[in-house]
């Protein structure tokens, strides 16, 4: 769909030249029956109507105007063509068309095609019904829609679109199908209802209802959010190339197809990705593979090693390799062998992490509460291959009373082992 609604501007067109067609007084001043075909050209502001006048019936009752022969209307770069029409009542009550109904605009490039058009006087809307097919080209890059649907529905006051039924819109390389869809001209937004998919390539978005801002190309889902996505990228190990599968849930989430990406992810919001889990409050990824990434409240489990990272904002740059957590920074080490068992925590004012030599630094005020009693220092060295921690500057254990201090004190997460290295000291040590 086009970014100005310009796919319905030829069903107001057409419908408008049926009503004016209908109500010219050459077409409804003599009331005939069994009239021989013949071609009519007409032309009404500044348009034509060509067709075989099959017949005119008029009376208090009903009027009825028929126009067969595969008639065709045309008004500036507007053409309504179809097998048959019949315009039913005074004022032009209905005007229907039947047999291949296909309106184009030149001017937009936009071409509908329809088994039969309806429009309604009373309701002032129209109806369109039979492999309905709407093709357009957007007018910001060119680029064509495609809508597919069994029936639909145009309300011409509230400029208002409703599709019903095997709902497909394409656009490039975004595929949406759903069995009902509403487009709103004024916001330029099509909302998708009824298990709306979402395709993008490779990647699929899922929710309880699903819509497309036309001018941005923003897809955004609301309630029981899925998306699931793909990223071509080298091992952090091997460097060999491989696909990694996301899988992204939340309440609501945001998707913009701009020149910078963009997902925003909101409430209960959680991201499987390898073998790291994300979890928080709101959650963005930016780029075209997700080169950035921040989230708020925020929790990262790496499910093989046992290990949790909380704080209340993630920061993480793809390229670099390198991602801050700050904010009530924790690092929970979880007993392997007992489920719901903590072997160690670990605070800091904020951590920072070093994916490609899998190392983590917590800075600030470290506090590591664990089996041996509660170490601190400055900072702290997380060596996540070796499972271990190294606490540098003003470091520290206190245990039972008492408190011994050394240049380093290492700690081994996997079996609990601690120890202390250069100028060791101790005080109220019996």
């Amino acid at each position: 769909m086009p970014r100005s609604g310009n796919i319905i501007v030829a069903l107001i067109a057409a419908g408008a030249l049926i009503l004016c067609w209908s109500n010219d007084p050459a077409a409804v001043s003599a009331p005939a029956k069994n009239k021989k075909k013949k071609n009519v050209p007409v032309v009404i502001s500044g348009g034509s109507v060509k067709g075989a006048l099959q017949g005119i019936v008029g009376g208090k009752k009903m009027y009825q105007t028929e126009l067969g022969g595969n008639p065709e209307i045309t008004w500036g770069q507007m053409r309504l063509s179809t097998g048959r029409i019949v315009v039913r009542g005074a004022q032009g009550d209905t005007a229907e068309c039947t047999g291949g109904v296909r309106i184009s605009d030149g001017k937009t490039k936009s071409t509908i095609r329809a088994s039969r058009a309806l429009f309604t006087r009373k309701d002032n809307h129209i109806e369109l019904t039979g492999g309905v097919e709407i093709t357009t080209r957007r007018s910001d890059d060119g680029s064509t829609v495609l809508m597919r649907s069994k029936r639909v529905i145009y309300r011409i006051n509230d400029e208002v679109a409703e599709a019903l039924g095997g709902v497909r819109v394409t656009n490039a390389d975004i595929l949406i199908v759903s069995e009902r869809a509403v487009y709103r001209k004024r916001e330029n937004v099509v909302s998708f209802e009824i298990k709306p998919i979402a395709k993008k390539g490779p990647n699929i978005f899922r929710a309880a209802t699903l819509s497309y801002e036309l001018g941005e190309r923003r897809i955004v889902l609301d309630g029981n959010v899925y998306i699931e996505t793909y990223t071509d990228e080298k091992d952090a190990k091997t460097s060999a190339p491989r696909r990694v599968r996301s899988i992204t849930t939340g309440d609501r989430a945001e998707y913009l197809d701009a020149a910078e990406r963009r997902v925003t992810v909101l409430g209960n919001a959680r991201i499987v990705r390898d073998d790291a889990t994300f979890a928080g409050k709101r959650i963005d990824m930016l780029g075209k593979d997700g080169d950035r990434v921040l989230g708020d409240d925020i929790v990262i489990t790496y499910t093989a090693e046992h290990v949790d990272v909380k704080g209340k904002r993630l920061s993480y740059n793809k390229a670099n390799k390198y991602a801050s957590i700050s904010g009530d920074s924790i690092i929970i080490i979880r007993d392997p062998k007992v489920p719901g068992k903590e072997k160690a925590r670990m605070y800091g004012d904020y951590i920072e992490y070093f994916q490609d030599i899998e190392e983590l630094f917590i800075n600030g005020n470290v506090s590591i509460h664990q089996d041996n009693g509660v170490i601190r220092g400055d900072v702290a060295r997380y060596l996540r291959r070796e499972d271990a921690v190294y606490i540098m500057g003003n470091s520290r254990i206190e245990r039972a009373g008492s408190t011994l201090t050394a240049n380093m004190i290492y700690f081994n997460t996997k079996s609990n082992n601690v120890r202390l290295i250069g100028n060791i000291y101790g005080t109220g040590v019996n």
